[in-house]
């Protein structure tokens, strides 16, 4: 091999490990341990609700009033969720320095092979150079000068120059071995950082399952104190979410049919359970229901963690101007460390949101959990909305039939004629006059008016529908 023709690969090697020796997921310096790919979104956190005035951080943080056990439950399931997506970020992270580890090792054989090659081939060279020399007899020790005059006089000598030269085929082999060493320390690197990550998965994942097994027993155990914590959540959240006014001005802007899509698979999947780590089709974590809704709906541009998530879309500033299938990132311990993300949802419209919460729970239509919320943000952008249409017309009520007038009664026949006088005195008795065709005497018209009440205006509504407790649909 010439040194020209093997410059370039020496050069590509040479980069492949730079390239490898600090792999990005690697990088200690990242809080977390989430990889750092830019400058992030400016934390939304306090969010600026309606108005524009940021909501103080004491009262967007505040402890829900609840008794020891219930805050305690509260605390419980907050450190389990962050645990959970921080294990998902450290199991992605072993995967790809997996990956990384094998395509090194494959790279640090070829080179290693190719080492070898050349290292052959310049062995040969040299053999073949000595024996050459020795062919001088006497004038051995002018064999360099030879070979000098060889690369110099127009056609050579005879004896080997170039490529083929002893000394090229030198050079290939100290490059090669050069390169193989630069290879084998790419491996080293990325096997060393693989064992690290593997390390810290399994002392994340331990305590994951140790906080896991702590809430569930604590939750088992005590489930008054838990609806307790839950109606201490929802009733804190239920004060902010007025001052947040969510979806309350949208400025002419529609969902996308890609946000609409989302939310209309995520709603397909109301009630599948809850399993941390999982993205579907059967089981959900939350940022896993996030990441498949999208991809349902055609959008795979979404990372698998929820502050990855949060990365990698568009910020929403303005609460009020939420649309369904933005999504809704929380977190108990910042709000201004997007790293700390441990939730997400999809905005439903309203104070709403589909979210799948934690153990024990499933995919499930819920307020907005506005107490720990660090920001929002959205995937696809937003479309005009359509026009409005003519305002609408009722239809004219056509009027009513006209009642049509009674049939007038048949004249009843004229009475038969009285018979010839008798010449007898007394006169006869008269014949009784014939019945009406209708077979009753005709009653005569009343005048007093009708007591018919009108029928209601508003039509009454069954119990059933007052008590009602299905989902409600989408916004706007």
């Amino acid at each position: 091999m010439s040194k020209r023709t093997f410059a370039p690969a020496m050069i590509a090697f040479v980069l492949l490990g730079a390239l490898v020796t600090r792999p990005a997921f690697a990088d200690t310096t990242s809080p977390g341990g989430v990889p750092d790919p830019g400058v992030p979104p400016v934390a939304t956190g306090p969010v600026l609700p309606g108005g524009g005035t940021a909501v103080p951080t004491s009262a967007q943080t505040a402890t829900p009033v609840a008794g020891p056990m219930a805050s305690q439950i509260l605390s419980q399931r907050a450190q389990v969720e962050a645990l959970g997506e921080q294990l998902t970020k450290l199991t992605q992270e072993v995967e790809a320095a997996t990956q990384a580890r094998q395509r090194t090792f494959d790279a640090w054989q070829n080179a290693k092979d190719q080492a070898s090659r050349l290292q052959q081939q310049a062995d040969s060279a040299a053999t073949n150079a000595y024996k050459q020399a020795t062919q001088l007899g006497p004038l051995s020790g002018y064999a360099n000068d030879v070979g000098q005059l060889n690369e110099l006089v127009p056609g050579g000598l005879g004896l080997a120059s170039g490529a083929d030269s002893p000394q090229s085929a030198v050079l290939d082999a100290a490059s090669a071995a050069a390169l193989e060493r630069s290879a084998e320390s790419a491996y080293a690197t990325a096997l060393a950082t693989e064992q690290q990550l593997t390390q810290q998965q399994a002392s994340v994942k331990a305590n994951h399952d140790q906080q896991a097994a702590t809430l569930a027993s604590l939750e088992a155990q005590n489930a008054a104190a838990a609806q307790q914590a839950d109606a201490a959540q929802d009733a804190v959240d239920a004060q902010l979410a007025g001052q947040f006014a969510a979806g309350t001005l949208t400025n002419g802007q529609a969902p996308s049919s890609v946000a609409l899509a989302a939310v209309a698979a995520a709603r397909s999947k109301l009630g599948s359970p809850y399993v941390w780590g999982t993205q579907g089709p059967l089981t959900f974590d939350c940022s896993g229901l996030v990441w498949w809704a999208y991809g349902q709906a055609g959008f795979h541009g979404l990372p698998r963690v929820a502050a990855d998530q949060y990365h990698a879309t568009t910020p929403v500033t303005d609460t009020r101007q939420l649309l369904v299938g933005d999504l809704l990132f929380f977190s108990t311990t910042s709000r201004s460390d997007w790293t700390t993300i441990s939730h997400v949802g999809i905005y439903y419209g309203g104070d709403f949101m589909i979210e799948a919460p934690n153990s024990g729970e499933v995919v499930k239509i819920a307020h907005i959990w506005w107490s720990a919320f660090f920001g929002a943000t959205r995937v696809v952008g937003a479309v005009p909305a359509p026009a409005p249409g003519p305002p609408h017309q009722p239809p004219p009520r056509p009027s009513p039939n006209p009642i049509p007038s009674p049939l007038p009664s048949v004249p009843a026949p004229p009475p038969l004629p009285s018979p010839s006088p008798s010449p007898s005195p007394s006169p006869s008795p008269s014949p009784s006059p014939s019945p009406s065709p209708s077979g009753s005497p005709s009653a005569p018209p009343s005048t007093a008016p009708s007591s018919a009440a009108p029928s209601s205006a508003h039509p009454s509504t069954s119990p059933s529908a007052a008590s009602s407790s299905s989902a409600p649909g989408p916004g706007p």
